[in-house]
């Protein structure tokens, strides 16, 4: 949406909006011709601020809050594979087991990592 529409809809003037973009607060996109189009994301981060501002919160402070929730939404998303991977692991490790073909040649040429020998160990525990 071009910056009009977002200023009547979140209930923001123009320039409110022009100066959160050029702090980094909201992204704009540029079209073709030049003009500022804003995301759905634009206008939730529009209402975040504002309630944000509400609580007396200073535009650094609000800068930060977004940061950390940016930095957050990283760390999840590499635990997110991390875990991927393991569990990929497991599954290769669970039909080796099935298939009665595990030994420790099978480790080594898989190269399972650390983490997963010791969760395939902590598996092992808890299934004897």
């Amino acid at each position: 949406m071009r910056i009009g529409e977002l200023a009547q809809l979140s209930n923001v003037s123009k320039r409110t909006i022009d100066y959160y973009t050029n702090i980094g607060l909201i992204e704009a996109e540029r079209t073709a011709s030049n003009y500022r189009c804003y995301t759905q994301e634009a206008y939730q981060k529009l209402k975040i601020i504002k309630e944000l501002k509400n609580k007396n919160m200073s535009l650094d402070e609000i800068r930060e809050f977004f940061l950390e929730q940016d930095t957050h939404n990283l760390d999840l998303n590499k635990l997110k594979q991390k875990l991927e991977g393991l569990e990929k692991d497991v599954s290769e490790i669970v039909e080796l087991i099935q298939k009665n073909k595990l030994d420790k040649t099978d480790l080594v040429n898989k190269q399972i990592s650390h983490e997963t020998i010791t969760l395939i160990q902590t598996l092992l525990i808890l299934l004897l």
